[in-house]
């Protein structure tokens, strides 16, 4: 049986999650936890296939996969080590951002922070 692989969350995801919870708590207090569960959801999809999504782009030297939240519209963007067996999530964001954008935030958030 595969190692189970780590998760990484770059420091930054916190405050990601945080502005749309708190954006979409302003239209129904229930919405955002359910942005959390969502999130936390898909994560749990991203943990047990890492390998199973299909890759977004290759950014430097490495490849990152994007995974839709399924009832919101912001994408999980995280890169699969499978030598380290490590996940690293570097951002939840909106996911019909310019791709430009969201490689630029990409390049900014380190694998190693």
């Amino acid at each position: 049986m595969p190692a189970m692989p780590s998760l990484r969350l770059h420091s930054s995801i916190k405050d990601d999650t945080d502005r749309a919870v708190a954006y979409y708590s302003d239209f129904d207090s229930r919405l955002g936890q359910k942005f959390i569960d969502d999130f936390s959801n898909r994560l749990d999809t991203v943990f047990i296939f890492p390998e199973g999504i299909v890759e977004y782009k290759i950014i430097q030297t490495f490849s990152i996969r994007r995974i839709n939240l399924s009832g919101f519209p912001y994408a999980i963007f995280y890169h699969y080590d499978r030598v380290k067996c490590t996940i690293f999530v570097f951002t939840v964001t909106q996911a019909q951002q310019d791709p430009d954008t969201i490689e630029k935030m990409i390049n900014h958030r380190s694998l190693f922070e």
